[in-house]
């Protein structure tokens, strides 16, 4: 399936950008639009909410006029131990147990934009509020998060047990952005 082409909004006049054949200049000045939206925000949940709002807003098919994205999602990985009481609940509801590890990391949701109403809310999400990152067989269970370790060109295993360098050598990537059709 093609991608559809986007146009985002950029310093008042409308950009487009086709996922297709998007440049490497195209590429950083999206990240440079996406960047600013964190500008001024009280907190990461806020900055993450005007992220994922502004790409569901903006990519949209050039044809059709038609939002790309029926679903915009923003996680970032956190220890089992630091989540709030709720959070640790659901992970163990994924898991069926207690982790072995308080350190175990779980991606956490912390904005979230959609069609459906419900898809507007991390709290209204019925499955992916805290996604643990177990084993390489929960990870395998669990089609998105397989995709986005293999989009980001990761062993499995280096997402259960990362090495310290891993989120160095990750920060060095260009892209870190993932698209799931």
């Amino acid at each position: 399936m093609e991608r559809p082409p986007i146009i985002i909004k950029h310093k008042g006049r409308n950009k487009m950008y086709d996922l297709k054949t998007i440049t490497p200049a195209q590429t950083t000045e999206l990240g440079n639009a996406l960047s600013g939206l964190g500008s001024g925000a009280q907190s990461m949940e806020e900055a993450a909410n005007r992220i994922v709002r502004h790409l569901q807003e903006n990519l949209i098919d050039a044809q059709s006029g038609q939002k790309s994205c029926a679903l915009v999602r923003f996680y970032k990985s956190h220890p089992y131990v630091e989540l709030d009481e709720g959070l640790q609940e659901f992970a163990r509801g994924v898991l069926g147990a207690t982790p072995e590890s308080p350190d175990m990391k779980c991606l956490t949701l912390l904005a979230t934009v959609g069609d459906q109403p419900q898809w507007n809310s991390r709290a209204n999400s019925q499955g992916h509020k805290a996604i643990p990152l177990a084993s390489e067989q929960v990870i395998a269970s669990i089609p998105m998060i397989s995709r986005l370790v293999s989009q980001f060109g990761l062993d499995v295993s280096a997402v259960v047990k990362p090495e310290p360098g891993l989120i160095g050598d990750l920060a060095q990537k260009t892209y870190n952005t993932f698209y799931i059709e």
